[in-house]
């Protein structure tokens, strides 16, 4: 039975291979839908649209956003849609859910305090749910194939780079052998040339982006700016979370519970620093982890003292955590070799 229900999970759900990618944007691109909309609104005052009467509330421009994107990738099948999608859907759902507190309160009232302290919370689920749907575990030789036969269709568009090439390779070598489909790519990709750089503006980046790193590999102050960053990092998260709680004349449980993420957090990022010269890989998961103790613990009272300079940290330690995921993949083969 339970093989049974496998086979048929099989064949609903074809998982893609490359998807971390898709949902880190989704994610990053509604927490900044959010800020920039609290932050605009701020700004004018908190306008009306549609004059006394009526008022076109911006969860319905959040779903004709998202709208927007599911008939992008209904429309087209281009890998380069997915990206732009995945961009313009994490938006939509920003603006959509950023009226949150007009919908549990009786009042309608958008401004209840409550309520972006319950969108972070609805941003850490989805994040965490992001991490576990990414995490690909046993990988079927069908979905190593089926990857592969999706990312051949660049070399149509005369897209296909070099890095893009040998990936292809990589899944068609962990596909079934004797499967002819298998056997009829790998002949197609041996004769199929790659491009240097691909003409796609998606390919052109991750291209620069990765001959950078390699660059700034080579350079003495690289690693230093890293350590810096996050030890400057550590020690304003310290004293402001800090300092905070210091003044007071007793500590509540909440107090206490934020100052021992940070000092963990600030620990990680210790050894993390302790680490880095003799492995880059390991010092920048410790990194990585001080960074979540960070957002899903220590900003999670920030919110409650400071809304607008919370979701202004959030976005920063958001990005952060966007090159520390590309700084360990960039890693990961070099200690596979």
């Amino acid at each position: 039975m339970t093989k049974f229900r496998q086979s048929i999970f099989d064949r609903l759900f074809i998982r893609d291979l490359n998807a971390d990618s898709f949902l880190d944007n989704f994610f990053i691109s509604a927490v900044s839908a959010v800020l920039l909309i609290r932050f605009f609104l701020h700004l004018t005052n908190y306008p009306r649209i549609g004059g006394e009467s009526l008022h076109v509330a911006h969860v319905l421009w959040g779903g004709l956003i998202m709208l927007i994107a599911l008939i992008m990738l209904l429309l087209f099948i281009n890998r380069s849609i997915k990206y732009t999608a995945s961009i313009i859907g994490g938006f939509g759902f920003g603006t959509f859910i950023d009226e949150l507190g007009k919908f549990i309160t009786s009042d309608n009232n958008y401004l209840y305090e409550p309520t972006v302290a319950l969108i972070y919370v609805v941003f850490i689920l989805l994040y965490l749910s992001f991490e576990a749907l990414a995490k690909l575990q046993n990988v079927t030789q069908k979905e190593y194939l089926i990857n592969a036969l999706e990312m051949i269709k660049e070399a149509v568009e005369k897209n296909m780079d070099e890095e893009e090439k040998k990936q292809v390779q990589s899944f068609l070598e962990k596909s079934d052998k004797k499967d002819l489909t298998t056997q009829t790519l790998l002949k197609i990709l041996e004769k199929t040339p790659s491009v240097p750089v691909s003409t796609s503006w998606l390919s052109r980046t991750r291209h620069f982006v990765n001959e950078t790193y390699q660059v700034f590999l080579r350079t003495r102050w690289f690693l230093r700016a890293v350590l810096a960053i996050f030890i400057i990092k550590s020690l304003i998260s310290f004293f402001s979370s800090g300092g905070v709680i210091v003044n007071k004349s007793t500590l509540s449980f909440t107090d206490q519970i934020e100052m021992f993420s940070v000092l963990t957090s600030g620990v990680l990022v210790l050894i993390g620093v302790i680490t880095i010269y003799r492995s880059r890989l390991s010092s920048y998961r410790y990194f990585k982890y001080s960074l979540l103790i960070s957002i899903f613990l220590t900003q999670f009272f920030t919110f409650y003292r400071d809304q607008f300079s919370a979701l202004s940290d959030l976005i920063v330690n958001l990005s952060i955590l966007t090159i520390i995921n590309y700084l360990i993949s960039q890693e990961k083969p070099r200690n596979q070799e």
